[in-house]
């Protein structure tokens, strides 16, 4: 575990132990618990990494440092992938890397955030969903920010009808999904997916909750809003579970 969610989990574990009934235990969602790798860039994972450890997952990382390099990584022993970034570079390599080695072979993916970049756009609208090319760019949603619309999938499974993100940054977006194949759980205050799943031949699943993932963000201490936590850690539980 890393030091930021050692001395963050110090700090909340009495009030998210009194706030929530999800932690704990393996909540993998079968008899077999799945291999997860967690890949990320700059400061992007800690509020996830604190919510696997929360909901007893055991997962490896890979950090993606001072540049995009999803094109090296090997993900092959993963059964799930879960990206958590807030900007970055994209070479067009990178996000085929993920369609043909995780979405393409069966696996799944889980994005978290989204990057103001243009071959992040192209690749992603090329290799994985379709999406805006033209407009990428970071802007904050007005209230409501999370409403599900979808009540009956198994992703809303314990997601507050409606909720506004306290912290201003965990409310800004960039992607915005334009295919017609994705299953939207929930919308944004301009009536945007910010929440979906699209499926692939194959098996393959991509779910993306299109918030930024930083790591000040969702659990920024003093400033704490426990609500924030709790919504992104139940996107990531049935994200993991679906």
């Amino acid at each position: 575990m890393k030091k930021f969610c050692i001395a963050l989990c110090l700090v909340l574990s009495c009030i998210i132990c009194a706030c929530d009934d999800d932690g704990g235990g393996n909540e993998g969602g079968g008899s077999s618990t799945p291999s997860i790798l967690m890949v990320f860039y700059s400061d992007e994972n800690g509020p996830l990494e604190l919510a696997l450890e929360d909901l007893g997952y055991v997962y490896d990382t890979h950090d993606s440092a001072s540049a995009i390099d999803w094109d090296t990584i090997d993900f092959s022993p993963y059964d799930i992938v879960i990206f958590a970034f807030n900007g970055g570079l994209f070479q067009d390599t990178d996000l085929q890397a993920v369609a043909d080695s995780v979405v393409n072979a069966g696996k799944k993916a889980i994005f978290f955030g989204g990057s103001h970049d243009l071959g992040f756009a192209t690749g992603v609208n090329t290799h994985l969903v379709g999406c805006d090319t033209v407009d990428f760019t970071w802007d904050l949603t007005a209230s409501p920010h999370f409403t599900v619309v979808n009540s009956t999938h198994p992703l809303a499974d314990g997601l507050p009808t409606t909720q506004d993100i306290v912290t201003e940054n965990a409310r800004r977006y960039q992607m915005i999904p334009i295919d017609t194949s994705i299953e939207t759980i929930a919308r944004n205050g301009e009536g945007i997916p910010t929440y979906f799943l699209k499926r692939y031949d194959g098996g393959g699943k991509l779910i993306w909750f299109t918030y930024a993932s930083g790591g000040s963000f969702w659990v920024n201490i003093p400033d704490f809003h426990i609500s924030d936590y709790l919504l992104l850690k139940r996107v990531l539980k049935n994200s993991i579970e679906y």
